[in-house]
Order: C-alpha cells, then structure tokens, then sequence
C-alpha cells in the first residue's frame, strides 16, 4: 500500500518538499534502494541518489548494505523529542484546568522553538471577557512573561547568542529592547523563579509566569493572561504564588511519569554488534 502522505508546496522549496516525501515513503516500507525511490517519486535515478545522500550526511536515512536505506538515527531523536512534548500537553490538561478555575484568567503553556516562544496549550479563562491564544502562534522571547520566562532560563550560551545578535522589536511602549536592561530583567527572573510584565506584547494586558524544567534542559513556560484592571497588584502575590505551585505540579508529575516509563534495552556491545554493511 502506498503511503497517503503528500506534502503541500510551501516556503520550504521543492527541494525541502522532495526530502520530506523520501522520508514519509519509509512509513511504507522499512528499507529501500535508490532505484525504488526514484520510482515511487519519479525522480531520476541521480537526483533521487542526491536526495539520498543529503539525507544520510544529516543523519536522517543510513545505509544498510547492499544498495539499501532505512530511517537514520536522528529520525529517533526527533521521535523522542515529539513523544516528550506530547506527554507534557497530556499532563499539563488538568493542572491548566485548576489554575485557569483558581485564578479566573486564561492559562498558557509554552516552549522555545529556534529562537522564538511558541504557544502549544490554552485553557481560556472562565468568564465573559478573557484574552484566547491559539496553539502554533509564535512570539518574540523579549516581550511577555509567558515568552520571558523562557528567555530566562534558556542554557546560558544560547540566552547570550540571543542578546548579543538578535535587534529586538518593540510592540509597545513597555517592550523592553534594550540588551543591557533585559539581561539585568532576565536574571532577576531567574533568581525569584518567576516573571510578572505588564503592557509588553499588548498594551493593558498582565501575565504572570512560571518555569517548568525537564531533566533533559529543556524549558516550558506556565503563565497566566488578563487584563490588567483585573489582575490588580493586590491580586499579584496570590497569583504568583497559584502559577509557582501549579508550574511546581506539572513539573513533579513530568518527573514521576518519567520514572513509570519502561527502561530501554541496553545497546549491545561492540563485541555483540553484528555487523550489516557499511555504516
């Protein structure tokens, strides 16, 4: 049967699509040659090996031997990196639920993605007026808690990359752009463990953030949105306080489902290995 997928024309290039088709015909059928790619796709047979090629220097297809391919080592990181993500969307749901019931204010689960924040989980507020952010929209990491909080507690070398290369943007008058002065807010998120703006992406609109570590380095953000009329300063210690435990819940239960997951087999040794052709 042959595989349903097809991938749409995009930014990417023909060149970036041809790539993604390759990979997806592996879903089909677990090895292949060069020829039989290039008949599948109806390529010839050299660009269908330059493909190939280009795939195996990143990782993405390794040979086998005898003119054969099979997915590549990188393609079970990607794997790990996706079923990671999904289990924290999973296991943020009910504790979402709570904080969004607590506080009244929409909740927002986020991550880094390049040099970006990315939104992957809402639960909206339960009242008539409440702010919506849909999953899959980006934002810069400068202007926001639920973006800064990630900032904050990027890996040193790439939170420095970031204020030593990137021209951020204002979007309003509070957006703080300046590296020196973002480095200065940026640490002292870090040290209380939280961050709380104000009229930074959107003028009149207050979050509060929290982080949540995995064991492997990477950074989700938990945060709370609303206007600002209603998340008033005498609200903040309550609220900040409601997104640190709620962040400190969904980290613990990350940490103890991790623990329930089934060891993985050891990798055979050296001595073990049979070998199968060329690497």
């Amino acid at each position: 049967m042959k595989a349903a997928y097809r991938v749409a024309r995009s930014a990417g290039g023909p060149t970036f699509q041809r790539a993604l088709e390759i990979l997806f015909l592996f879903v089909d059928r677990p090895t292949m040659t060069v020829q039989m790619i290039g008949e599948r796709l109806q390529l010839p047979k050299s660009s269908a090996y330059r493909f190939v090629r280009g795939l195996c220097e990143q990782g993405l297809l390794n040979t086998i031997g005898s003119g054969r391919y099979r997915l590549g080592p990188r393609i079970l990181q990607l794997a790990e990196a996706a079923r990671q993500q999904l289990s924290i969307v999973d296991l943020s749901s009910e504790v979402m639920a709570d904080l969004a019931q607590a506080t009244g204010e929409t909740t927002l689960l986020t991550t880094v993605v390049g040099d970006q924040a990315l939104a992957v989980r809402q639960v909206a507020a339960p009242q008539a007026l409440r702010l919506t952010y849909q999953p899959g929209v980006i934002r810069p990491l400068n202007a926001g808690a639920s973006a800064k909080i990630l900032f904050a507690f990027l890996d040193e070398a790439h939170q420095e990359r970031l204020l030593r290369t990137v021209r951020f943007e204002s979007h309003t008058l509070d957006t703080v752009v300046d590296p020196v002065r973002l480095r200065k807010e940026l640490a002292q998120i870090r040290a209380q463990g939280y961050a709380v703006t104000t009229g930074e992406y959107e003028e009149s609109i207050r979050a509060v953030a929290a982080p949540v570590l995995e064991s492997g380095g990477s950074v989700w953000g938990l945060s709370i949105v609303g206007p600002a009329f209603r998340m008033a300063d005498s609200r903040l210690p309550r609220l900040v306080a409601q997104v640190v435990e709620a962040a400190r819940t969904l980290g613990n239960r990350m940490q103890e489902a991790a623990s329930l997951e089934p060891m993985r087999p050891r990798e055979p040794s050296p001595r073990q290995t049979v070998r199968r052709g060329h690497r």
